[in-house]
Parts: C-alpha cells; structure tokens; sequence
C-alpha cells in the first residue's frame, strides 16, 4: 500500500508532467525528446549485473533472519560497486556523445543534448539501488516517498524551462535534475537506516568482492535477463528512429505514457510479490507457495484486467483530452497497447515465483526466448509496418514467454493454475467493458469528460455486478480482501462498502439459484 500509494502520487504528478511536456513540444519535439534518452538508457544496461535482485532478495532473507552485519555489508558494498560502474559509464558516453548521436540515433545534431542527459547514467542508477534497498529492507515508505520526489521535481522544473523558452532541453533538463535530486535525498535517508545496522558489521577490508561474488551469483541471470529486455526496449525506440518519422513515435510515446496509469498496480505488486516469494521454504511449504501463487495470480488479475480493458475502451477520450486532437495515431496505439496487460498479470505472478524460489536461470532462459523471437519481428514488422508492426511484436513475444513459463510452473514445481477462475475474471471484465463501450457511444456528442464519467461509472458498475454473478469471487475472497484493506484507516470504509454491495449480489446468486 506504501508502493501503492506513492506510485499513485507519483504517476499523477509523473503524467501531469507529460501532459505539459508533450503539449508544449507538439508530437515532433516530443519524439526528439524521447530520441535524446535512447543512448543513456542504452548504458544503464550495463550498470547492474543483478546486483539491485540480489538487494532486494538478501536485504529481506537476512533481515529476516537477524544477520544485522550481513545486511550493512550488503548495502555498503552495493553502493559502492553501483557508483563505479555507473561513473565507468558515465565518462564512456559522455566523451562519445556525438559519435553515438551520429551512429545510433542518426541525428547528427544532437551531440551536445545526448552528453547532457549522460548525467542519467549515475544518478538513474542510484536511484534505482536505493528503491532495491528500501524494498529489501521493508521501508516502502522511503521508496515510494523518493518516487514522488522525484515526479514533483521533474514537473516544477520540466515547466518552468520550457515556459522560459528552453524547449526540448529544458525538458531534458528537468527530467536529469530530478533523478540528481531524488538520488541524493535516498542516498542521505539509506545512510541514517545503514547507521541502524553498521555496529555489527566489520570493516570493508576483502568483504568487498566477497558479498559482490554472493550478489553477482545470484543476480547475474536476472541482470542477463533485465539486459535482454532493457536492450529489446531501446532496440524497439531505435528501430523507430530508423523506420518512422519523429511525429509517429510522438504519437506512440504520447500513447505509451498512459500505460502508467496501469504501472501505478504493476509496479508495487510485481515489487512487493518478490520479497514475498523470497520468505517461502518450498520444499517445506510446498501447500502455502501454491496458495499463495493462485491468491496472488487471482487478485492481480481482479485489478489488473480490468483497469487494462477500461484505458483500452476510453483510449480516444483520454489521448484527444489530455494531449489534444494532434495525436491522431495515439489512441489506435493504445488500444493496442493494453492488449500486454491483459496477460502481463500472470507473467508477474510466475516471475516474482521463479526468482523468490531461486530459479533465476529459468527466468533468464524464458527472457531469451522472448528475446529471440522479438528482435527479428521487431525490425521486420517495424520496417514494414511501422509503429502497428512494432506493437505486435511486443504482444507476439511477450504472449510466448508467458505460455512457456506458466508451463513450467506448472509442471516442474506442480503448481496447480485455475483457469476456469482466469477465464471467469476475463468474462466479468470483457461484458464490463462491451456495455460500457455500447452506453457512452451513445454520448459521444457531449464530449470527451462526459464519456470518460459515464464509461467509468458503467464499467465499474458493471464489473462489481458480474464479478460475483459469474464466479470470480466467492465470499472467502471478499473475507480476504476486508482482511488486506481493513488495516488502512483511509481506504477501509470506502473498500468495506463495495464490499457489502458484493456480499449482498452474492447473497442474492444463491437465493436465486
């Protein structure tokens, strides 16, 4: 709920800033300022060896198990290799800045904006340690804390340069300057929580290669991993660079940044379901994992499924009222682009699985196939079809991966999947949806607030409705759910009212039947 609530705060903020960038950069400065983050995205991949998984998984085991001086070895070393390597980088990209921007983007002019925004290799890659650390250790409230720190930072600043006249580098600007701030506000909080644990830990002496050794073991299929997919994402914006003109990846970046809407569930579950996975024995508790695994894939799907279908229903509404009638392309990438969502619930799940269980190789070996089959359909489909052909790809593979690993789940480690309760979610969500899309077509005349209002009350009203009639929940899920929410004073009595309304339809299911 820390991750939760802090993702929230910072992806309204986050979004608020994109409204006002894109507006203001119109669909070509916006492409030109999503080009300029290609080549320090590029170097972040390097800057890990899946030292951040090996944080948040042994930050969490050894707390657990009182192993105070592990933990400060830990984040000290952590710390230490993270700053440099990511320094490493930094000099790299920084002194060929024009040649990458000659050679990669293929945009000869801007060298000077790609060695400003090298500053992202050190200070993208502390902030990202310090969430791994705050996750290991527990402390949500600091992750999600310096997220919105550094959402706030990027709108204040972001605005003011441009509005001065600055344009696309004042953008840049603003984005750099957040991650410099945010960075070093976490580095000052994870040094007050370090001092809790340092007394009984010795000094840096061979400790150091020691725990980079245990990390990077661990890790290093994750990092493999990560750098595979972190690499497919960049090959995926440089292939547009290539194939496709500034004004259509404004358009598909313009469409991507409603995705956060989702990332705002994505996010703190997939985050939090890591750790979690992490505390289970699973030969001794081979009955509790299981249960564990089938609450976590029904609960992220009951949230995740339909907020997915909803984006995709009122793609045109949000795009044309948030960025304006100029983004003509973007709502057809939207809508494609939720297609991920409706499946990426169950990826998470079996993700989170195979890396708190330790079978990290597994989930490098899944990550490369969907590795191999994207890159060829990336550049083929791209080259031919554009900004369309390239979402297909991203679906094609990601659908792929999925299906494998669910598959491996299930047979290697016997873990049981409901696929009727799957299917019955996906029902209750897609009559949702077509009703609510059937009402508002309808209205479409009063524009494009009113739709959204009257979309959002159908679905909502709706799906609460077909939950429960079709069998997605039963009241031991409702009893869950009263049980999770009701610790929070602020969210408990509107959650135990939407409740009641379930417990009531399902009262009135088994009268009828």
């Amino acid at each position: 709920m820390f991750l939760f609530t802090g993702g929230t705060v910072a992806t309204v903020v986050s979004a608020f800033a994109s409204i006002v960038i894109t507006r203001f950069l119109g669909p070509d400065g916006y492409g030109l300022y999503s080009i300029c983050l290609i080549v320090p995205g590029l170097f972040l991949l390097f800057a890990d060896f899946g030292v951040n998984s090996a944080l948040v998984k042994y930050l969490a085991q050894f707390r657990v198990e009182g192993e105070k001086a592990r933990v400060a070895s830990l984040i000290r070393n952590g710390f230490l290799f993270k700053l440099l390597t990511s320094l490493f980088l930094f000099l790299i990209c920084f002194l060929f800045s024009d040649f990458l921007a000659v050679y990669v983007l293929g945009r000869p002019g801007l060298g000077f904006l790609v060695r400003f925004v090298s500053l992202l290799v050190v200070f993208q890659v502390l902030f990202i340690c310090l969430r791994s650390v705050f996750v290991g250790l527990d402390r949500m409230e600091f992750s999600a804390a310096i997220s919105v720190l550094q959402s706030v930072v990027k709108v204040v600043l972001a605005t003011l340069l441009i509005v001065l006249g600055f344009g696309v580098f004042g953008a840049l600007a603003g984005h750099v300057a957040s991650f410099v701030v945010a960075g070093v506000v976490g580095s000052l909080i994870v040094y007050r929580v370090y001092r809790e644990y340092v007394e009984q830990s010795s000094g840096l002496g061979s400790e150091f290669l020691r725990d980079l050794k245990f990390m990077v073991r661990f890790g290093f299929p994750l990092f493999s991993s990560s750098l595979l997919l972190s690499f497919l994402s960049q090959f995926q914006m440089l292939v547009l660079a290539w194939f496709t003109s500034d004004f259509e990846i404004g358009n598909f970046r313009a469409a991507s940044n409603f995705l956060s809407l989702l990332s705002v569930l994505v996010v703190p579950i997939s985050t939090a379901l890591f750790p979690a996975f992490s505390k289970f024995n699973l030969e001794d508790e081979g009955s509790e994992v299981e249960r564990f695994f089938l609450f976590s894939v029904r609960y992220v799907l009951l949230i995740l499924v339909p907020v997915a279908l909803f984006v995709g229903v009122v793609s045109r509404d949000l795009v044309f009222l948030v960025y304006g009638r100029s983004f003509v392309s973007a709502p057809f990438y939207l809508t494609l682009l939720v297609v991920m969502y409706l499946y990426m619930g169950v990826g998470m799940v079996v993700s989170s699985f195979l890396n708190g269980v330790g079978r990290t190789d597994i989930t490098f070996r899944l990550n490369l196939l969907r590795f191999l089959v994207a890159v060829p359909l990336v550049f083929v489909l791209t080259m031919f079809y554009g900004v369309l052909g390239l979402i297909v790809s991203m679906v094609v593979s990601g659908f792929l991966s999925l299906i494998c690993g669910l598959g491996i789940v299930v047979q290697r480690f016997g873990i049981r999947f409901d696929v009727r309760c799957v299917l019955k979610i996906y029902l209750a969500s897609l009559l949702s949806a077509g009703l609510s899309f059937f009402v508002t077509s309808l209205f479409s005349p009063f524009g494009y607030l009113v739709d959204l209002f009257l979309s959002f009350a159908v679905f909502l009203f709706s799906y609460l409705v077909l939950v429960p009639v079709v069998g997605a929940v039963g009241e031991g899920d409702l009893n869950n759910l009263r049980d999770i929410f009701g610790r929070f004073r602020l969210l408990a009595p509107f959650v135990n009212f939407l409740l009641r309304f379930e417990f009531w339809i399902l009262k009135l299911c088994s009268s009828c039947s």
